[in-house]
């Protein structure tokens, strides 16, 4: 984008490619006056299309001069007899039908778009007193004011209330309009439900407002067609609710906003002591009749394992819930979720089945189980000095002490030298070790049988690395990266 150039500088330019600039200059995209070269008229058009030379002129140089004109206008059988100022600028023309002169666009004439004054539909050929006279008395109409041409409006009759109206004479005896449009209108003091009228505003067409006076007193201001089809009945005001007021199991002790009728924002007390808030519509049609927390539980309630110790009203029914579970986990949830049908409801934290010998475990090392005899223990403490000391699977086989230990990526990866010396400790006290590295999976039933084969030879220590050990991020790596990332935040 280049620099603006100066009212001097685009002169300058214009001057250039020999066009006069007479107009202020703002910028290349803005039209401004210019004087043209060949008939020094003043014109209006885009710098930057006269820089360019996609304008050279005003547009005189496409004109046709008068005799030209006048004999384009013959070869459509229509005589000229205005002057020729352009294509698009009207001049007078003679109608080929009734004689009369109209005013239309060259352009118009020549393309035939436009063939006569418009006699040739009876639209504007100009009628006689006594032949209009006649034609109103033919189609029915009363026309009071005086004809001038069937264009401009006059005072007519209305044939069905009788009301003076002005409207052209085209529409009338085309029928394309019948009445004045307030026939229907309703009069002062008519009364619709609760609403009497004092004062009626003709609309411009049809149709009327009116300002109508309520039974409590207050006005109302609308159009007459919603009291003729029994939209409003009333002012609005009459629904207010008040204080005191009681539905259901709510009472009503504030009113927060001023809205008209039932839109009112209200505040109520239910019976169980608790407070709402919402539109008085809401309670006024029963679709709420309640708090929706009067079933709410309390603190140290009790659902099978689980005992609430939290409570989280919802904003607008029912509750959340913390609670707790025998095993010490924590539960959180909806309280619908403990009062489903039996067949569903929610007893415990869903983790007790995890819970071996006091122990958290995971899915996946409890799965291993089914690749075991039937014996194995799960969570073995093997060091009665050390209570946390335990092995994921341990159980006999073939007279032999076997611990099976499921290390997962993420927790163990970082801890390889750690769990070397453990299983050393293992090997010492007469256990045979069988190590599987995995990354969320879990090996064959072959697998665990080709290990126990291979410690009934005699290996005391059998490693069974699955696809994905060594691949994604460990537990320490994730741990520094969140430490990065808070510090980044703070």
């Amino acid at each position: 984008m280049g620099r603006k150039l100066t009212q001097e500088e685009a002169k300058k330019k214009s001057f250039d490619v020999g066009v006069r600039m007479v107009g202020k200059y703002i910028n290349k995209r803005t039209k401004t006056k210019f004087e043209c070269p060949f008939c020094e008229n003043i014109f209006v058009n885009f710098p930057r299309s006269v820089w360019d030379y996609s304008v050279k002129s005003c547009g005189c140089i496409n004109k046709y001069t008068q005799q030209t004109a006048k004999n384009k206008s013959l070869e459509v059988n229509i005589k000229m007899v205005g002057i020729y100022k352009g294509s698009n600028i009207k001049t007078e023309f003679e109608c080929p039908k009734c004689k009369n002169i109209f005013s239309c666009t060259p352009n118009a004439i020549w393309s035939q778009s436009t063939k006569s004054c418009g006699c040739i539909r009876g639209l504007k050929l100009i009628l006689t007193q006594k032949e209009v006279q006649q034609k109103n008395l033919n189609m029915g109409i009363n026309m009071i004011g005086v004809y001038i041409n069937s264009q401009t409006k006059t005072e007519f009759e209305c044939p069905i209330c009788k009301k003076i109206f002005y409207i052209s004479p085209s529409e009338m005896w085309s029928k394309h309009t019948k009445s004045c449009g307030h026939c229907n209108d309703p009069s002062v003091g008519d009364k619709f439900g609760k609403l009497t009228i004092v004062k009626i505003i003709p609309g411009k067409h049809s149709g009327c407002r009116v300002i109508a006076k309520c039974e409590c007193g207050n006005s109302w201001t609308g159009s007459a067609n919603r009291l003729r089809n029994h939209r409003t009945k009333s002012c609005g005001c009459c629904n207010d609710p008040t204080i005191g007021d009681k539905f259901n199991k709510l009472t009503i002790i504030k009113i927060i906003s001023n809205y008209r009728g039932d839109k009112s924002n209200i505040e109520a007390m239910c019976e169980c002591g608790k407070i709402w808030k919402g539109k008085f519509n809401q309670v006024k049609n029963n679709n709420t009749k309640s708090c929706g927390h009067c079933n709410d539980p309390k603190i140290g309630d009790r659902f099978g394992t689980l005992i609430v110790v939290q409570v989280i009203p919802s904003k607008y029914i029912g509750c959340k819930i913390i609670a707790k579970c025998k095993c010490g986990h924590l539960w959180k949830g909806r309280y619908s979720a403990l009062t489903k049908p039996n067949n569903q409801t929610i007893l415990s934290c869903g983790n007790c089945k995890l819970y071996k010998n006091g122990k958290l475990t995971s899915y996946i090392s409890v799965s291993l189980g089914r690749f075991l005899p039937i014996y194995a223990q799960h969570n073995y403490k093997f060091d009665k000095k050390h209570i946390t000391r335990c092995v994921d699977w341990a159980f006999v086989y073939k007279g032999k002490k076997i611990a099976l230990e499921y290390d997962e990526w993420y927790w163990h990866g970082y801890r390889i030298p750690e769990d070397k010396k453990r299983y050393k400790s293992l090997i010492k006290k007469g256990w045979k070790v069988i190590q599987i590295r995995a990354h969320g999976n879990i090996p064959t039933q072959q697998q665990i049988n080709e290990a126990l084969s291979k410690i009934e030879h005699g290996r005391k220590k059998v490693t069974i690395t699955l696809k994905g050990w060594g691949q994604g991020q460990t537990f320490i790596n994730r741990k520094k990266k969140d430490t990065i990332n808070n510090k980044g935040i703070k």
